[in-house]
């Protein structure tokens, strides 16, 4: 009787070890159909908040620029009043809509990011300024960083399907 409850473990150990072994060759298609659309879902939903859902919301413009900005980007996304959005040229290439959003999706890992912008500013050095720029931005308001709670579901995610074969 001790030998069949063994067997009856090891062939479940086998297939548990099997499944995860398959879904490894699979983390690609993992981060393509779910995590980057999650990205992009977090992304869209951190400008309609300002990035109250990231936890804090991005601080206030100041008041001088508030107003400026209402007359410079009224006829922009926005109109002038989103925090964040001038004219919606980082916006959208953070979304994926834009001119300079990447995404590079490997064996085991997704890259997502603003690599030229230069639209958004004329000079000498464009790319090197709307770079700095986003840079700026980003630390001002973050527009790169994920609160504890989204990347703690996405690794839940993750771990449910590649451990335990839970569906997407």
């Amino acid at each position: 009787m001790a030998g069949a409850k063994l067997t009856t473990l090891e062939d479940n150990i086998s297939k548990k070890l099997t499944a995860m072994i398959s879904r490894k060759s699979m983390i690609r298609s993992f981060l393509q159909t779910y995590l980057y659309p999650h990205y992009i879902e977090a992304q869209t939903i951190r400008f309609q908040t300002e990035g109250a859902s990231q936890g804090k919301g991005w601080p206030a413009l100041s008041p001088a620029y508030a107003q400026r900005k209402l007359k410079l980007y009224k006829d922009m996304p926005g109109g002038g009043r989103r925090i964040n959005v001038a004219t919606g040229t980082l916006m959208m290439a953070i979304l994926g809509t834009g001119k300079g959003h990447f995404k590079v999706i490997n064996e085991n890992s997704l890259t997502v990011g603003v690599k030229d912008i230069s639209s958004v500013r004329k000079g000498k050095s464009v790319l090197k300024k709307s770079l700095e720029y986003a840079g700026y931005v980003d630390m001002v308001r973050p527009i790169f960083w994920f609160s504890s709670n989204w990347n703690k579901e996405w690794k839940r995610k993750f771990e449910n399907w590649f451990y335990k074969g839970e569906a997407l």
